[in-house]
C-alpha cells in the first residue's frame, strides 16, 4: 500500500510541476501609474498602438505644443501575477510612431492571473496628445482597445482603423475623416469633416450632430443611426444592418440595403434614392422634395411627404396598395397609380410583393 501511494505521488509531481511553481510565484501588487514621454514628430504621423492590454483605455487629444507627441500613462492598477513594472513603450522610425504599454518581469515569462483597477473601478488610461499646430495628417492602425478622440479643431486629415475596440469621437473638426472597424461600435458626436468615409463589418455606427459635404457608409451587419445631422451628399450601403435617420438634412441621399430596415423621421432631404430587397421602409419627409425614388422587392413601404403637386408613379405587383390622398390628373389601374404632369417633382415607388402605404406628412 505504501509503495502504491508513493508511486501515484511521484506521477503527480512529474505531470504538474508548473502548477506547483505557479502557486509559489503568485503574488498581488499595486501600481500607481504616472509616466510621461515626449517624442519629436513632423507634419505626418503614422501611429501604431500595440501591446496594450484591453484593460487600458486609450484617448487621443490635441496638444498646444509644437513638434512633439506627448504620451501619458495614468491610473491605479492591481495585478495578480509576476509583473514587476509597467512602462510606456515608444519607437519612432520616419513618420511611423509605435506606442504601447510594456509589462516587465524578472521571471522568464510574464503571466497574469487577474488584473483590475484599484481606484473607483476606472480603467487606467493611455493618453496620446497630438500637436495640432504643425501636424496635418494622422494615421492610426490596428487598435483593439476602446479609443476616444476628443476636441480636435484644426481640420487635419484623420484615418483610423480598429479591430474590436469601440471608437468615440467628440467635439472635433477634420478636413478628411476615414474610419474602419471590424466589430467595434463607432459613435460620433458633434463632429464635422468635409469628406467622411465610415466602414464596419458588424459594429454599430451612431452619428449625432454631424456635418459633412460628402459621406459614405459601408456596413455588413451593423446598424446605422443618424440624428440631427447635416450631410450634403450621403451614401449608405448595408447588407443586414438597419438604417435609422432622425432630423437629417441632405441634398442627396442614396441608400442600398439587402435585408436591413430603413426608417426616417423629420427628414429634410431634397433628393432620395432608396433600394432594398427584403427590408421594410418607413419614411416621413417634412420639407419639400425635388425627387424621390423607392424600390423594394418584398419589403413593405410606408412613406409620407409634404402635400403638393408631383409627377407620381406608385406600383406594386402582388402587394397591397393604400393610397388615401387627393391628387389631380390621376390614372388608376390595378395596383398602379400615376398622377401629375411632366416637370413636377418626380416620385416613383415600386415593389414586387411588398405592401405600399402613401400619405401626406403633417
Amino acid at each position: 500500500m505504501v509503495k502504491r501511494v508513493f508511486y501515484f505521488l511521484t506521477i503527480f509531481l512529474l505531470l504538474f510541476p508548473t502548477f506547483t511553481v505557479a502557486k509559489r510565484k503568485e503574488k498581488k501588487k499595486k501600481f500607481h501609474l504616472n509616466e510621461v514621454k515626449e517624442i519629436p514628430v513632423g507634419e505626418n504621423i503614422k501611429l501604431k498602438i500595440e501591446d496594450v492590454s484591453s484593460f487600458f483605455d486609450i484617448s487621443l487629444k490635441p496638444s498646444l505644443e509644437e513638434g512633439k507627441v506627448r504620451v501619458e500613462l495614468i491610473g491605479d492598477l492591481e495585478i495578480c501575477g509576476n509583473v514587476d513594472d509597467i512602462k510606456i513603450f515608444t519607437d519612432k522610425s520616419g513618420d511611423t510612431l509605435k506606442v504601447g504599454v510594456k509589462l516587465f518581469s524578472h521571471g522568464d515569462s510574464i503571466w497574469i492571473k487577474w488584473m483590475k483597477s484599484s481606484l473607483l473601478h476606472k480603467s487606467p488610461t493611455l493618453k496620446i496628445f497630438i500637436p495640432e499646430k504643425n501636424v496635418r495628417r494622422v494615421d492610426v492602425k490596428d487598435v483593439s482597445n476602446d479609443l476616444k478622440v476628443i476636441d480636435f479643431s484644426n481640420g487635419m486629415e484623420f484615418n483610423l482603423k480598429t479591430t474590436s475596440g469601440d471608437l468615440t469621437i467628440e467635439n472635433s473638426k477634420f478636413s478628411i475623416l476615414n474610419l474602419k472597424s471590424v466589430s467595434g461600435d463607432m459613435t460620433l458626436n458633434t463632429v464635422s469633416s468635409k469628406k467622411m468615409g465610415i466602414s464596419s463589418s458588424s459594429g454599430n455606427i451612431t452619428l449625432k450632430n454631424v456635418s459633412s459635404d460628402d459621406m459614405k457608409f459601408l456596413t455588413s451587419s451593423g446598424d446605422c443611426s443618424i440624428e440631427n445631422s447635416q450631410i450634403k451628399f450621403l451614401h449608405i450601403e448595408t447588407s443586414s444592418g438597419d438604417v435609422e435617420m432622425v432630423d437629417l438634412t441632405s441634398n442627396s441621399l442614396d441608400v442600398d440595403t439587402t435585408s436591413g430596415e430603413c426608417k426616417g423621421e423629420d427628414l429634410h432631404i431634397a433628393n432620395s434614392n432608396i433600394t432594398t430587397s427584403s427590408g421594410d421602409m418607413a419614411l416621413r419627409y417634412v420639407s419639400d422634395i425635388n425627387s424621390l425614388s423607392i424600390n423594394s422587392v418584398s419589403g413593405s413601404v410606408d412613406v409620407a411627404i409634404p402635400e403638393r403637386e408631383y409627377h407620381m408613379k406608385v406600383k406594386t405587383t402582388t402587394g397591397d396598395l393604400e393610397f388615401n390622398v387627393r391628387l389631380n390628373n390621376v390614372l388608376v389601374k390595378k395596383n398602379f397609380i400615376e398622377c401629375g404632369m411632366e416637370g413636377e417633382p418626380p416620385v416613383n415607388i415600386r415593389t414586387i410583393s411588398g405592401d405600399i402605404k402613401f400619405k401626406w406628412s403633417k
